[in-house]
């Protein structure tokens, strides 16, 4: 039989464009994370200049004393190989990250209604790929022309991909007595 089970999606937007990409991850940790990341980056054929991200605790941000995140090596390690500046937007202000909200919603009523039976989670992501590579190929709901033809406006500005994808791991130790 069938059993649930919590995935999450990976979601990034192009403002400009109105292109956005997604991704399904099995958990929400800093590995899943910097993965699909990293993915997006191939899939696209460069790495945004600037990315602001949203709820990202559980991921890439300990939280320390006040109001300023910490960023884990990992993340720092990501964001140094390949060269972009990262934003984070403010808890509670919708405000700072209207347009991915507004994608996140669109994703979500177009892709994920109703809930996917997910029997191999690979296929899935593929055909999400697919899906959100055609959605391109609307017009801007305010421009009049092709989002495909706004994303090569997005594209130029991107920055050239490192040589190597970065190895994403997470090194776990335990001493024995």
């Amino acid at each position: 039989g069938l059993s649930e089970k919590k995935y999450y999606e990976l979601i990034m937007s192009f403002p400009h464009s109105n292109a956005q990409l997604c991704k399904v991850v099995p958990s929400e940790n800093c590995v899943c994370f910097l993965t699909g990341l990293q993915e997006f980056f191939f899939l696209i054929g460069g790495v945004p200049n600037n990315i602001r991200f949203d709820n990202l605790s559980a991921a890439v941000i300990k939280m320390i004393s006040g109001s300023e995140p910490s960023l884990t090596d990992m993340f720092k390690t990501f964001q140094w190989h390949y060269r972009f500046k990262a934003e984070f937007c403010n808890r509670g202000k919708g405000n700072e990250k209207g347009h991915v909200e507004t994608k996140v919603g669109y994703v979500r009523r177009n892709y994920f209604s109703p809930l996917p039976i997910i029997k191999d989670l690979k296929e899935l992501n593929n055909k999400l790929q697919e899906s959100m590579l055609e959605d391109w190929e609307r017009i801007h709901y305010e421009k009049g022309v092709l989002i495909s033809e706004l994303w090569k406006e997005d594209a130029a500005h991107l920055l050239t991909l490192p040589t190597h994808p970065l190895e994403i791991v997470r090194v776990h130790t335990r001493t024995i007595n």
